[in-house]
């Protein structure tokens, strides 16, 4: 063995121990650790046995007090006794707070059932509610009054339907008090076909007799209406082809419906009525024989309504009336009458302040009077809407020429209306909105006369699927020199046909106005929003220009 393989040896010795000394260090100072933890381990768990107990006892406590505070609410009677002002409150909140849907127009006639039902419900809960119910007026104030449907086991009228809407209209009648009335009525005459004559003129007089208790009892509170909305028809059931359908039960409604027109309505803001017997009438008495017939002077006194629509009800004015001063919305669809010119003026005339106005009609202006027939100069709408069928008698668009309109910035007429139409430098500077929409085709000659809308923003074109000269259309529009409509700034196409090949003219036109353009020297204004259906341009066509727009291209249903 040499001399250095013990002195290795040794070193390694050596270094074994001062290892072995290093770790015995770390383990005494574990050891210290572990015995600190340990103490400290002792003392959290005695502190967590004792917040463990006090958390028990309070627990124990809160069950207590739940079981004390519930034996107190039961004694109490917290529904019984609940101040009677607070929850009247509720209750008018429940009954007048509810969503509105923001397309639904104003005048549609639709029960709401929830609404309908609402006070009746609150009124069940317990004794004191249905006090509080009965004495809150505002509750009862929507009087909703559905058709009355038929039995069952019979085809005829329902009797025990009839005596439930008469409690129920004078129940709202008797607790709204003096407030102000909104009725909603869908007043669909409900008779059965039978082939027996008796039966049938049983069941007339039945629902003539229910119907004239209703209109005596509404025209004692005519002072009251706010609003009236009304809509009557003829149900399914009725037999088209007998005299049994047109004759003198639908006239009975009718006389019921001008009877109360014919009172007096102070506190009236909203009417609507819409007369959807769209069978011919044989009776001379409907509608009072109108307008072969003087009509009676209806709305006398209503110096608070704002909007009146009527459907196939020839309510309109023949002076001297008071007129509607407050009116702001008219809007006037006569689909089955002719009325005179006179009428027409007569109307427009009686409301100095009207502010929407859209016209559904025929007129005619041939007939001779023995008056002076007074036409107004002018009118301060800002929205007119027209439409008539293609043979009426007279152009309604020559309103627009004849009268000063300041202050029109919408207009919306019915294609085959275009060419008659005069568009004069005030007409041409002031409308920003243009809508077209109809069942007949656009030529050349058309946008012509259209292009004279120097100031329109937004236009719209609704066709039916009849066609449009589209190409003339974005030629005219993308025309860099002069371009059609250079403030345009929204295109709508609906139900358009062309017999152009590529049908690309929308995407041309977002590239000149959008993508092409020089904002040193654009004569136009670029595009805010392009919406169309896939009927007026092609699927391959709206992918590029969504690619353009983005969120600002609309794909119609």
């Amino acid at each position: 063995m040499s001399a250095t393989r013990p002195s290795k040896l040794r070193r390694t010795f050596f270094a074994d121990l001062e290892h072995i000394a290093a770790v015995q260090r770390d383990v005494d100072d574990a050891a210290q650790v572990h015995a600190s933890a340990a103490a400290a381990l002792q003392l959290a768990q005695a502190e967590y046995d004792a917040t463990k107990l006090e958390l028990q006892i309070q627990r124990d406590r809160l069950r207590g007090l739940f079981r004390s505070s519930d034996a107190v609410r039961s004694s109490l009677r917290t529904l019984a006794t609940f101040p009677a002002d607070l929850l009247s409150m509720i209750f008018v909140h429940g009954s007048t707070d509810r969503p509105q849907e923001d397309d639904k127009p104003w005048h549609l006639v639709a029960i709401d059932i929830e609404a309908f039902q609402l006070p009746y419900r609150v009124a069940a809960v317990s004794r004191h509610w249905r006090q509080v119910a009965r004495s809150t007026a505002q509750l009862w104030t929507c009087i909703c009054i559905p058709s009355s449907e038929s039995d069952v086991q019979s085809t005829g009228p329902n009797s025990t339907a009839y005596a439930c809407l008469l409690e129920h209209v004078k129940l709202h009648l008797s607790l709204s008090q003096a407030a102000s009335l909104d009725l909603i009525w869908d007043l669909t005459l409900s008779r059965s076909v039978s082939q027996d004559a008796s039966t049938c003129s049983r069941e007339d007089k039945q629902e003539d007799v229910f119907h004239s208790k209703l209109f005596q009892l509404l025209m004692r509170h005519s002072s009251r209406i706010r609003s009236f909305l009304l809509e009557t028809s003829a149900d399914v059931g009725y037999d088209h082809d007998t005299n049994h359908f047109g004759g003198p039960h639908v006239t009975t409604v009718i006389h019921h419906i001008l009877a109360l027109l014919r009172c007096r309505t102070p506190k009236l803001v909203e009417l609507a009525v819409k007369c959807l017997h769209f069978c011919v009438i044989s009776d001379d008495d409907f509608w009072e024989n109108f307008p072969e017939m003087e009509f009676p002077v209806l709305l006398p006194h209503a110096p608070n309504l704002r909007r009146l629509h009527v459907l196939d009800a020839p309510i309109v004015v023949r002076r001297p009336h008071p007129g509607f001063h407050a009116l702001t919305e008219l809007d006037i669809q006569l689909t089955i009458y002719t009325i005179n010119v006179v009428h027409l003026w007569d109307t427009l005339v009686s409301a100095p302040n009207l502010d929407r106005l859209w016209l559904d009609l025929k007129v005619d202006d041939e007939e001779e009077f023995d008056f002076e027939v007074e036409v107004p100069t002018s009118l301060p709408v800002s929205t007119i809407a027209l439409s008539q069928s293609v043979d009426s008698p007279f152009n309604l668009v020559t309103l627009l020429d004849r009268l000063s309109l300041p202050n029109l910035s919408s207009l919306s007429i019915k294609s085959h209306m275009v060419s008659s139409l005069t568009v004069n430098d005030a007409l041409a500077s002031s409308n920003s909105s243009l809508t077209i929409s109809g069942y007949m085709g656009l030529g050349a000659e058309d946008l012509a006369i259209l292009q004279r809308f120097a100031a329109v923003e937004a236009v719209s074109f609704s066709l039916a699927t009849a066609k449009m000269d589209d190409h003339a259309l974005f030629e005219l529009l993308c025309d860099a020199a002069d371009p059609m409509w250079p403030r345009l700034r929204r295109l709508s196409l609906r139900g358009v046909a062309s017999d152009s090949v590529e049908r690309d003219g929308v995407l041309q036109l977002v590239r000149a106005r959008n993508l092409h353009r020089d904002s040193e020297s654009a004569e136009y204004t670029p595009l805010d929003l392009v919406e169309f259906d896939k009927y007026s341009v092609p699927t391959h066509v709206a992918i590029q220009v969504e690619e353009i727009m983005g969120a600002r291209c609309k794909l119609l249903d």
